[in-house]
């Protein structure tokens, strides 16, 4: 079964003072696709087919930008959104540090592939990492074990293997950093439209218990 949207957006318990309208604006040019399993966490069971990558979008008067989906049990849309940071995410800092050092290098260059494992390597951390803020530097991506499973992974229609960029993430997990996480104020997925489904696309991007992007250096 295949789901009409895309995840994208945290939930949070209240809505701030400070919230600002999230318009997510579909998939970016750096992803791929594959099948994914979530299981043995709070929430629904998810068993999908998705695009994983960049996803483009804007909040409130910010230029448009792209970043990474954090959570796949909501439904993307529009609505009222705040800006906030990684730190609030299982194995937050490590994320943000993976996400700083390799996302603007496959944005740059277009590259799907790069984009395509970064995205199952976050989900990885989210939902298989020991609770805390940093990922510990034994551990090892697996797409077959723990609470995710990825599998039929592909790029451009054609069969890919991340392992060898995951070998590389794994040489950086003693790297800490944050990254800029953006979180819904509803406490329902209903509140947001689903984003159509372009016809030939397997689904949509799903991700994110928000969407979370490089955070600029000041």
């Amino acid at each position: 079964m295949t789901r009409f949207g895309v995840t994208i957006l945290a939930f949070a318990a209240a809505a701030s003072i400070n919230a600002q309208s999230f318009q997510f604006l579909g998939a970016g040019a750096a992803h791929g696709q594959a099948h994914i399993q979530l299981s043995g966490v709070p929430g629904s069971p998810v068993d999908l087919n998705v695009l994983a990558g960049e996803n483009n979008f804007q909040f409130g008067t910010d230029p448009q930008t792209y970043g990474y989906c954090v959570d796949l049990q909501a439904m993307a849309g529009n609505g009222p959104a705040t800006k906030t940071d990684t730190s609030l995410l299982n194995a937050g800092f490590t994320i943000g540090y993976l996400l700083q050092t390799y996302a603007p290098v496959y944005h740059a260059s277009v590259d799907k592939h790069g984009a395509t494992a970064l995205q199952l390597a976050i989900w990885d951390l989210l939902y298989d990492s020991p609770t805390g803020p940093n990922a510990p530097n034994n551990l090892t991506f697996n797409m077959g074990l723990g609470n995710f499973k990825a599998d039929t992974i592909k790029v451009n229609g054609v069969a890919f293997d991340p392992t060898p960029y995951f070998t590389t993430f794994q040489s950086s997990l003693n790297g800490s950093d944050l990254a800029t996480l953006y979180k819904s104020n509803s406490g329902s997925i209903q509140s947001f439209a689903a984003v159509p489904e372009p016809a030939s696309l397997i689904a949509l991007a799903l991700g994110g218990a928000a969407l979370l992007r490089r955070r600029k250096l000041r």
